[in-house]
């Protein structure tokens, strides 16, 4: 119970700083064009609009976070090809990886069947995952994402080269108010990605895990989802 409250006052003081950083980033900005006519207007609105996103998102897990709490998350599945909602996740998160030098490849494996899933939901899960890998992954480093197809389930598979995770804090990755360790302070996020995406990988029926042979040996997340038929049959046994 001490630990559970520790980790909770920890992840409040952590929601805190994230908020207040974009905020003020946006408010300096606005500052410096109100006293200024032209000159630095178009950088001001850059980066104005990068905090703006960075504060949706945070707000965003934070809502998500409440609705897992409430049993009020949920996913409107439909019929849709897995490859290309993965081939816009990588798109996305493309230019970022370019900027900070980290490789990133796509592979899609041939007669990868629909599934039925919630665009949008899955969009997220694969972006909360690669942004991650992203964030712990330094210069000259690489990202790899593969699509297939198994045993009545397809797979999605993110491996990258970076910093790892310590063997005793595997098991507690897609815990709330957890993050990987002290030594994390400071970098962006409130360590909810994982949990939230858990939560939508679940509702779809399917898997999320997270593996990592150790520090600075990279990490694996594999996601694996029903296909359609499968889901289908399910449902009615």
């Amino acid at each position: 119970a001490q630990a559970a409250n520790r980790a909770k006052d920890q992840f409040f003081s952590m929601v805190s700083h994230e908020l207040r950083n974009p905020l003020n980033a946006i408010l300096g900005w606005c500052t410096l064009l109100q006293a200024q006519e032209g000159g630095q207007s178009g950088r001001g609105l850059d980066v104005i609009a990068q905090n703006a996103r960075a504060q949706l998102k945070l707000v965003e897990d934070l809502l998500d976070a409440a609705r897992m709490t409430s049993a009020t998350l949920v996913v409107h599945p439909r019929t849709i090809a897995l490859q290309e909602v993965v081939q816009n996740a990588v798109d996305t998160v493309r230019p970022s990886a370019d900027e900070r030098q980290v490789s990133v490849r796509l592979t899609i494996g041939d007669e990868v069947p629909p599934i039925s899933a919630d665009v949008d939901r899955l969009r997220q899960v694969l972006l909360n995952v690669l942004t991650n890998s992203l964030k712990f992954t330094d210069a000259h480093g690489s990202i790899d994402v593969w699509v297939s197809s198994a045993d009545g389930h397809a797979q999605v598979s993110i491996q990258d080269t970076g910093r790892g995770i310590e063997p005793a804090m595997v098991p507690h990755v897609f815990e709330q108010f957890r993050q990987g360790s002290m030594s994390d302070a400071g970098r962006q996020g409130l360590g909810l990605g994982l949990t939230i995406a858990r939560a939508i990988v679940e509702l779809h029926g399917g898997t999320i895990t997270i593996d990592s042979p150790g520090l600075n040996q990279g990490t694996t997340c594999t996601i694996r989802l029903p296909f359609e038929a499968r889901r289908r049959e399910r449902r009615a046994g």
